[in-house]
């Protein structure tokens, strides 16, 4: 009897564990599956949010089915105590187990309002730009010259807010004095700059910035990407060149610039 009670039972527990295995295998293809969303949306995430408010959004605007499961997976996954503040693009069709992992890895701004402000030979000017999500395109909002314009309602509303991305974009031809004289300009960043840097040596790129960044610390990211530049150019050279070193190739590369902008 008691053999045949011990046998059921463990038989039972057995079809229990069966069937807890396969709702969480239900579960976990659920939450890994192409969500419903059928246009990108830009989800802001305020600071102090919890995931629990960010479900629900998320269920309103139609990006996840259930936001019970979101949560749950989100546990599951370990990403509920993660949660970054700023502006999140979540693409069509996102799983949840993507927008999880969207909002709680790096915490960069991937929509929303971006400021870039462009350092260019002839000038320099700050551009405010709204990300669309559906198209993916950035629309202008508004374009000032700090040395010559006051600052724009548009660009003093969104610059000391945390979820706006802010980039500085450094522009072929540039001169490193324009490029110092630039970042001084710059009414959100700190610090001195005490020596201007080596012609040649500041990288054209976009760089991302942050509101209270020092700006001798914005000198530093161009300068190895420069270098490696040159050298790759150099690598290939052909025999005897006209110049002797990469010094000298970047003064002349400089001066070229130069006087092609100039003529221009």
């Amino acid at each position: 009897m008691w053999r045949n009670i011990a046998s059921n039972a463990i038989t039972l527990i057995v079809i229990g564990l069966f069937l807890i295995g396969g709702v969480m295998t239900l579960l976990k293809a659920e939450y890994y599956k192409t969500g419903p969303l059928t246009e990108a949306i830009c989800l802001k995430v305020e600071p102090g949010s919890s995931m629990q408010k960010i479900s629900v959004y998320l269920r309103d605007k139609g990006a996840v089915r259930s936001k019970e499961l979101f949560n749950i997976g989100a546990d599951y996954t370990d990403r509920s105590g993660r949660l970054k503040a700023g502006s999140f693009l979540i693409p069509a069709g996102a799983s949840m187990a993507e927008i999880a992992d969207q909002i709680t890895t790096s915490g960069r701004n991937t929509c929303g309002t971006e400021v870039v402000y462009r350092v260019g030979v002839t000038r320099s000017t700050v551009l405010v730009r709204e990300l669309d999500p559906v198209s993916n395109s950035y629309a202008e909002v508004a374009r000032f010259a700090p040395a010559e314009d006051t600052a724009p309602e548009a660009y003093l509303r969104v610059i000391g807010q945390g979820d706006t991305r802010i980039r500085l974009a450094i522009a072929e031809g540039t001169t490193s004095w324009q490029v110092v004289e630039a970042l001084k300009a710059i009414d959100i960043l700190t610090g001195d700059i005490a020596q201007i840097p080596a012609e040649g040596t500041l990288a054209p790129d976009s760089y991302e910035i942050n509101a209270g960044d020092l700006r001798p610390d914005l000198l530093a990211p161009p300068l190895p990407a420069q270098q490696r530049r040159p050298a790759a150019v150099w690598a290939h050279r052909r025999a005897l060149p006209p110049v002797a070193t990469i010094a000298a190739l970047m003064r002349l590369a400089s001066i070229t610039l130069q006087t092609t902008v100039s003529a221009d």
